[in-house]
């Protein structure tokens, strides 16, 4: 080598020089931006094989650098790379490009070569083939050369044959010859090209995709440093191919995105036009067919060569190979059914298709799925990006689509597909239905803008019946949103036009709907100058209601009579679309009759209809807390009455609103009970006179347990009253008088305490049922410790201890904690403290097995109070130690100390002093306590 040589630059500042010039974006950079990546591929393996090849020829003899990989893999940059590190370093460097565009002419490359090295030709013709071999050989041997060739297949024949000439002298001469090649692309010379990539001078450089941190290089460079699943949803779309990162990273830029989560999902589905088009490049030199096979593939994202055929209308041979040419070049997935190799190339060819063609193409698709019973969500799917072309087949598609969708939970994608039907149109006949479909899919959308449309269908609809099924939807709607008015006035404007008699069952369905909307609006006496329906009929709609008001008016034994009598039609049930029937559990949860109430709101909260649906879940929501499962209360309240509601007049959970604010006064969250009572304030003043008399009893319960006494005592009474003018005198459906009395008795009203506190007893006894006795006993007992034995009643204790015994065993568990608790008290202060701490210890344990974290800490007071130690106070936390429970168990079983010690094996003094800790830690005062104690800790 002359020393003329340049001293070759550092490898990274070349690599530099061309990332920047290749990988740089073209335009709607910000000023602010770096160019994308300039220094990424400092210490890319192959950059560092170019410049480990480049040195090689300095110091020995040539080779062949063999560049392949599939589109937008870095090949072109590789290219460049070499020509800029061997002209930086001395080389005469030449840099060439096949060009397609030639056509057949013979010895274009070659003719670029020539007249690089030489400066002109005269004559190009088959006969200079033996001119241009001894040119070759006649190559200046004191400057090394480099010949760099970009798509190398779509050299011409004789050029080929050229550079296969000189590569088999490039192991003789101080030259190097770099080619890129696209993996599976064909040449015009198969032969000579086959024999050039496999010379003994040859090394094969395979460029595949790039991993998470040159990705993630890449986009802090560009956008700043990114989220781990901005990263993954860029790596996963691109499959790290270079050029697709940057494209992709240029779309983010010009948009303005920040690399963060919530961006992930755009990345996904991001459109690069720059992607589109090199894959249509590539296949268009590889393949006839390869256009209309991909855009084909893009509509169907993954499909098998008979699907592709039929809607791209190719035959299946020509798919066939059309495929395996593509996979060839690296664009699709191996095997059937295929899909393409990185989502972004398909997202970005299914964008770059023309509307009309791929509307017509998703048309064809929707059809050929139909065909193969694909899902009728898969089928709409395709059928919503085609035109519109009045189909009644398309809009019945779209009908079963919808309520597919309900039915998995997604209302959105309901309400779409049945906008889409709307669009399609539907016939004159299906119109209303279709309408309907729609508004009602919209209740769990939007439902202000769901029951607008109720209202306005039930106007433009003609026909009785049409607009009476219309009625039956939007009265639940008004019911749920507490307007009950409105559907009082709707029902019976419909009622009163159906006159044929084949209407007579929608009819009673509308009849059932009025008289349970006045019933939840006056209450259980009807209006003035309307009739009650007689429930001997056997209408179930009509019997729930009788069902109902028996229940509320207090006859237990008739209200569960006539609601089993609902609960056991079920062809009734099932054909009950609406959850109409629904309120049939309420009068069997009264009565804690709870075998029959699971089953059907299982059934209503499956349902497709949002109206059954909702219902079903706010009283499984009221059945948790019944049954002392406050954590699914909170879980299943919330997820219908959301603690903060922004349109109130809309909102179709306003009935679960109590249920909600007392399961987290019962949780111990009084903020939050606080900010859903105060959100729904204007239940207050509902029409429905439960769900105002609900509201009061919820804000008389956060007053009780925030210790504001007045204040409690002014909402149950208030309750009271609403409860009293609508004639209602079920003592558990809202236990205001219990709550009253005791809250009377703590402020200092002897008198009204003790008559509220006879009055709840007379009311409970005539109920009948264990929670209402055990409740109202509860609160007697309290009143009479707190003023005095009551009027032909036993002690407070006894009436206390009455009601621990009524409630053992029933559903009210958590009326069963409350009752140990009071009784725990009671005897406290008669200075029973040993029974206090047993009773005390049972409530603490039902208050944390229900999750009643309020109760918890206020048992755990009294217990502290009556003696116990913060062990077995529940405020403590401290537990045995393995060698003192087994002193413990020993000592419970009778085993003396002596025993003891040798049974385990230690000395009389290390069981006294284990059993010291043992009292100490469960907070009693000596064997006798022991046992009790244990147990209470094992549960």
């Amino acid at each position: 080598m002359e020393s003329s040589l340049q001293a070759p630059p550092k490898s990274a500042d070349f690599i530099v020089m061309a990332w920047a010039e290749i990988m740089g974006l073209k335009k709607g950079v910000p000023a602010e931006r770096p160019q994308i990546g300039e220094s990424i591929f400092h210490e890319w393996p192959p950059a560092a094989a170019v410049a480990h090849a480049l040195d090689g020829v300095e110091r020995t003899t040539g080779q062949i650098l063999w560049i392949e990989g599939g589109p937008g893999t870095g090949k072109t940059l590789l290219l460049r790379l070499a020509d800029r590190l061997a002209r930086a370093r001395g080389f005469h460097a030449l840099y060439a490009g096949a060009d397609p565009s030639a056509g057949g002419e013979r010895w274009r490359l070659a003719r670029f070569l020539i007249e690089s090295l030489t400066g002109g030709v005269e004559s190009w013709d088959g006969s200079v083939s033996s001119r241009l071999e001894s040119l070759v050989l006649h190559l200046p041997r004191s400057k090394p050369t480099a010949i760099v060739i970009d798509d190398l297949p779509l050299a011409d024949p004789d050029s080929l044959h050229l550079l296969e000439f000189i590569g088999s002298w490039v192991h003789r001469l101080p030259m190097i010859m770099v080619v890129a090649a696209g993996l599976g692309e064909r040449a015009g010379d198969p032969g000579a090209f086959a024999r050039l990539a496999g010379d003994s001078s040859t090394r094969r450089i395979l460029l595949q995709g790039l991993g998470c941190p040159e990705v993630e290089q890449m986009i802090t460079t560009a956008l700043g440093a990114p989220h781990a699943d901005f990263l993954l949803a860029v790596r996963e779309a691109t499959g790290g191919v270079p050029l697709f990162v940057r494209e992709l990273l240029h779309v983010a830029q010009v948009a303005g995105w920040e690399p963060d989560a919530e961006r992930a999902e755009d990345v996904r589905s991001a459109h690069c036009p720059a992607i589109a088009d090199t894959i249509k490049i590539r296949t268009k030199r590889s393949t006839t067919h390869g256009q209309r096979f991909f855009e084909t593939l893009a509509v169907l994202d993954r499909a098998d060569p008979a699907l592709i055929a039929e809607v791209s209308g190719l035959t299946v041979p020509v798919v066939t190979e059309t495929a395996d040419r593509l996979r060839d070049l690296q664009i699709l997935t191996p095997g059937w059914p295929v899909s393409f190799a990185q989502p972004v190339v398909s997202t970005s060819i299914y964008r770059s298709i023309p509307l009309n063609e791929r509307q017509w193409l998703h048309g064809r698709a929707a059809w050929s799925l139909s065909g193969r019973c694909q899902s009728e969500q898969v089928v709409a799917g395709h059928l919503l990006e085609s035109a519109a072309k009045g189909e009644q087949r398309t809009v019945e598609v779209f009908r079963h689509a919808a309520r597919q969708a309900k039915a998995e939970g997604a209302p959105h994608s309901a309400v779409r597909y049945l906008q889409r039907a709307l669009q399609e149109p539907p016939s004159a006949e299906t119109a209303t239905e279709v309408a309907l479909e729609l508004a009602v899919a919209r209740l769990e959308v939007d439902p202000g803008l769901a029951i607008r449309q109720l209202k306005r269908l039930y106007g433009q609809t003609g026909p009785p019946a049409e607009r009476a099924r219309v009625a039956v939807h939007a009265a639940g709607a008004f019911m749920l949103a507490d307007r009950i008015d409105d559907a009082v006035h709707m029902l019976d404007d419909a009622r009163e036009h159906l006159r044929a008699p084949e209407d007579g069952e929608l009819a009673a369905a509308i009849t059932g709907r009025r008289e349970l909307a006045r019933l939840l609006r006056y209450g259980v006496s009807p209006g003035a100058g309307d009739a009650v329906p007689d429930a001997a009929d056997g209408v179930p709609y009509i019997v729930i209601v009788e069902a109902m008001r028996s229940g509320l008016r207090g006859d237990a034994h008739a209200s569960v009579a006539l609601a089993r009598e609902v609960i056991a039609d079920q062809e009734a049930f099932a054909a009950d679309e609406t959850g109409q029937l629904l309120p049939a559990v309420l009068p069997l949860m009264w009565a804690d009759e709870l075998a029959d109430v699971d089953a059907p709101l299982r059934r209503a909260a499956r349902s497709v209809h949002p109206l059954a649906a909702l219902a079903a879940r706010g009283l499984a929501a009221r059945m948790a807390l019944w049954r002392g499962d406050v954590g699914s209360a909170v879980r299943l309240g919330g997820e219908v009455a959301p603690v903060e509601v922004h349109d109130q007049s809309a909102h179709l959970g306003s009935g679960s609103l109590g249920v909600l604010a007392l399961a987290l006064i019962e949780a111990g969250d009084l903020e939050r009970a606080a900010t859903a009572l105060k959100c729904h304030e204007r239940l207050a003043t509902s029409e429905n006179v439960l769900l105002a008399g609900e509201f009061a009893f919820g804000k008389g319960a956060l007053a009780m347990a925030s210790g504001e006494h007045h204040t409690a005592l002014t909402w149950f009474d208030m309750c009271g009253q609403r409860l009293r003018r609508a004639g209602v005198r079920n003592p558990v459906v809202l236990p205001w008088q219990a709550y009253s009395a005791v809250l009377r008795a703590i402020v200092g009203d002897q008198d009204g305490a003790r008559e509220q506190a006879v009055a709840a007893l007379r009311e409970g006894q005539a109920w009948g049922t264990p929670r209402a006795i055990g409740v109202a006993a509860r609160s007697a007992g309290v009143v009479a410790c707190l003023t005095g034995a009551l009027p032909d009643q036993p002690e407070g204790h006894r009436l206390l201890e009455q009601s621990v015994r009524v409630l053992e065993g029933s559903p009210a568990i958590l009326e069963h904690m409350r009752s140990l608790w009071a009784l725990g008290w009671a005897n406290r202060r008669r200075n029973c403290t040993a029974q206090a701490r047993k009773q005390l210890r049972e409530a603490l344990v039902l208050a944390r097995s229900t999750g009643a974290a309020q109760m918890a800490t206020a048992i755990s007071e009294e217990l502290v109070a009556s003696g116990a130690r913060n062990g077995q106070s529940g405020l403590g936390g401290q537990r045995l130690t393995h060698a003192e429970h087994r002193v413990a168990t020993a000592a419970a079983d009778g085993l003396t100390n002596r025993e003891i010690a040798e049974r385990i094996f230690v000395t009389r003094r290390t069981v006294e002093l284990h059993l010291t800790s043992v009292y100490r830690k469960l907070g009693i005062r000596g064997r006798p306590e022991l046992l009790d104690a244990l147990n209470q800790t094992r549960e």
